[in-house]
């Protein structure tokens, strides 16, 4: 072999070796992602996922950044801060109602009388009737407000029967235990730690089936979201082992959720864990919608259209029968 033919040879080899290094490199760098959720016994499933390594089992390098609610995950969200969020219906339908691009990829958790009424029995308060003319810490713009709304009519109260007080999450507690609210419209942890503070002057209420709400996947509606079939897989992952073992999973998690893990159990004992999309959400959405313009909480007109919202695709594509909403696509 002449010098030249050596030369063109050795070069061509260093291509190869620096381009299967490179693509070698490319496949196995994990894709990194942000991901907004809350310290609640609703977001379990993010949590043992990242636990476990299921996101990475997915390629996947997710950074789990902790917010005070749904809404503000959410709004971080919107605001290019994580790619993905958890929240629950009630900010989702006041962000659509606003036309702000987010897409709903999954409910990753169904609740039944998991938000309650927290009282002081030392006002005078028994039961739900027993709120007129008190006052009632709530979170604007969350599940608080809407199931605050939903507690009174099956009490059989007017909803100007209560002085409302806006409160951040994490004063809702001090609120109640320092007198400056009578009640608080609460989910866990702060209804726990609400009864914690109070001890036996606290008064429990719940709505029993009139209210159910969702936990969801949101991302940007604007551009693609790379990676959200695996962060759906890795969830899937999670909800399957929560309800096979929750006593397990408690132990484990009990420390990012910052609540007692013997605690834990019992708050799930009220959400059923499954990543699905079905009509019923948009059923939820639209009865929320029409409760926000009725109370003069959205411009007035008509309900929106929520469907364009919704991206089934990824989870589409893991197992149609995970999707259960009626958009003329193929279900089999």
């Amino acid at each position: 072999m002449n010098t030249m033919l050596l030369r063109v040879f050795t070069i061509a080899a260093a291509a190869a070796l620096a381009s299967a290094w490179w693509l070698h490199g490319t496949a196995t760098t994990p894709l990194a992602l942000r991901l907004g959720t809350t310290r609640t016994p609703f977001s379990a499933v993010v949590w043992l996922a990242a636990s476990r390594g299921y996101f990475s089992a997915e390629g996947l390098a997710v950074t789990v950044v902790p917010y005070g609610s749904g809404k503000l995950a959410l709004a971080e969200m919107l605001a290019g801060k994580v790619d993905f969020a958890t929240a629950a219906d009630t900010p989702i339908m006041f962000a659509l109602v606003s036309d702000l691009p987010l897409r709903v990829l999954a409910t990753i958790g169904t609740s039944i009388d998991a938000t309650e009424v927290v009282a002081r029995r030392d006002r005078g308060i028994a039961t739900g009737r027993d709120l007129a003319g008190h006052r009632v810490g709530l979170v604007q713009g969350t599940t608080s407000q809407y199931f605050l709304d939903t507690f009174l009519e099956v009490a059989g109260l007017a909803a100007g029967a209560i002085e409302r007080v806006a409160l951040e999450t994490d004063d809702l507690a001090p609120a109640l235990a320092d007198g400056r609210v009578d009640a608080i419209a609460a989910w866990a942890p702060y209804s726990v730690r609400a009864k914690a503070l109070l001890g036996d002057r606290a008064v429990t209420m719940r709505a029993g089936s009139m209210y159910r709400w969702t936990w969801n996947l949101v991302a940007s509606g604007v551009g693609d979201n790379p990676g959200a079939a695996g962060v759906l897989r890795a969830l899937r992952r999670a909800a399957a082992d929560l309800q096979a073992d929750p006593d397990g999973v408690a132990t484990e998690i009990a420390g990012p959720l910052g609540m007692p893990a013997e605690s834990l159990p019992e708050e799930w004992r009220h959400t059923r864990f499954a990543v699905t999309i079905d009509q019923a959400l948009l059923v939820n959405l639209e009865m929320q919608a029409r409760w926000a313009i009725g109370c003069g909480l959205a411009r007035p007109g008509a309900v929106p259209d929520f469907l364009p919202a919704m991206a089934p695709g990824p989870l589409r594509a893991i197992d149609p029968a995970l999707v259960t909403l009626i958009d003329g696509k193929d279900r089999r």
